[in-house]
């Protein structure tokens, strides 16, 4: 389908159903979330937690002035924090002014054969957001593995209904207004929000690009790789028998199709399951 002025039905349908799975993000003063999947040839698919920002991104052609849309970014950034009032490109003024959200980081993930992007906003006067993206950004690389999982089934249906969009965006440039100050989150806050988005299998993405499904105990045992473990220091920490813990890796090898500890090591930081090491006890 080509981009119109009208949001694709399946699109603001789509929204409507993955709102509640996005309520928690309000917790941390997060109050818009969007997703956006980009193919090369200039189709895309384009979700939100709110269905009249998507009316307005196409009504408006925002898509024309959005760095994102139109894959401009550098390819060694994996996110992107942007103040409110650090551009003056109509997608960002347009957010601001009609939507009162500006303080936002996209989140993106690239493969040869399409791009991902996360979108986290609040309001334009939460400054302390930006220093939470700084300083929390692991949280919010969590929460695209969870909604993702979640959203699956919505989101092969939606790539049915992608839209072409044209790239006219030349070469944007906005002002670095950031601060270097830290903010503290409450530690119940961020144990709620942890414990909000817990599942019970995790799904990343093999170097082939086909979707690798990890139990919570083999993750665990990737996450214990990762910090240099051996299988007995797992063992041990985890409770478990060496044999039982020596499965579990090579059930991660086998997933990964990986010989070696280096290969293996490689592959868990490549599919993103680093994204756990931080909050892990």
């Amino acid at each position: 389908m080509t981009a119109t002025k009208k949001a694709p039905p399946y699109f603001l349908h789509a929204s409507q159903e993955l709102q509640n799975l996005t309520s928690i993000l309000k917790k941390f003063g997060i109050t818009y979330f969007t997703y956006l999947k980009k193919f090369p040839n200039g189709y895309h698919v384009n979700i939100s937690s709110n269905p009249e920002w998507l009316e307005h991104y196409y009504k408006f052609e925002l898509y024309a002035s959005s760095i994102f849309d139109n894959l401009k970014q550098p390819d060694h950034q994996e996110f992107v924090i942007w103040p409110a009032h650090s551009s003056n490109l109509p997608v960002f003024t347009h957010a601001e002014n009609h939507f009162n959200t500006g303080n936002g980081v996209t989140i993106v993930k690239k493969t040869p054969f399409f791009h991902e992007f996360y979108f986290f906003s609040g309001k334009v006067e939460d400054t302390n957001l930006m220093n939470f993206y700084f300083n929390n950004i692991d949280l919010l690389q969590r929460f695209t593995f969870y909604w993702k999982n979640k959203a699956e089934k919505l989101l092969t249906t939606a790539e049915k209904h992608k839209i072409f969009i044209p790239n006219k965006l030349d070469n944007p440039v906005w002002e670095d207004n950031l601060s270097n100050k830290s903010l503290i989150v409450n530690s119940e806050l961020i144990q709620d929000f942890l414990e909000a988005i817990k599942t019970r299998g995790y799904t990343f993405q093999g170097h082939d690009f086909q979707k690798i499904n990890f139990t919570s105990r083999e993750l665990e045992c990737a996450l214990c790789l990762l910090r240099g473990f051996t299988v007995r220091e797992i063992a041990h920490k985890l409770y478990r028998s060496q044999r039982t813990i020596e499965k579990h890796v090579d059930n991660i090898k086998n997933k990964l199709n990986c010989q070696h500890k280096s290969d293996l090591i490689r592959e868990l930081i490549r599919c993103g399951a680093h994204v756990y090491l931080k909050r892990q006890t």
